[in-house]
């Protein structure tokens, strides 16, 4: 048997920049609708799936190097099913690390 996880999240949010705008350190807030769904398969056949729709919320904090050089680091906790659903449903958590470089128009 194996079996896996996915998901596909639709994120709302803002960050507030605490030294100068757009440079560097912030905290940041979104709002979600994670689209999930799972399978189980036994060899090359699929035994179940399901697909479900959960509300989650994502806060962090990062640092952009400056306006200039937008290159930015941070770090997010993530709950997947703020609201829960089914009853008896664990939370779903996650922390991501990210780093990247920002393109602004």
């Amino acid at each position: 048997l194996s079996s896996s996880l996915s998901m596909i999240p639709f994120v709302m949010g803002g960050r507030y920049f605490v030294t100068q705008p757009y440079g560097g350190l912030y905290a940041n807030f979104e709002l979600a609708v994670n689209l999930l769904w799972a399978t189980v398969s036994a060899g090359n056949t699929s035994v179940s799936s399901d697909t479900e729709t959960r509300v989650g919320a994502n806060i962090g904090a990062g640092y952009v190097i400056s306006p200039e050089l937008p290159i930015n680091l941070g770090i997010q906790l993530a709950l997947l099913n703020l609201l829960g659903g089914r009853s008896g449903e664990d939370t779903l958590v996650w922390i991501s690390m990210l780093a990247g470089y920002e393109a602004r128009f």
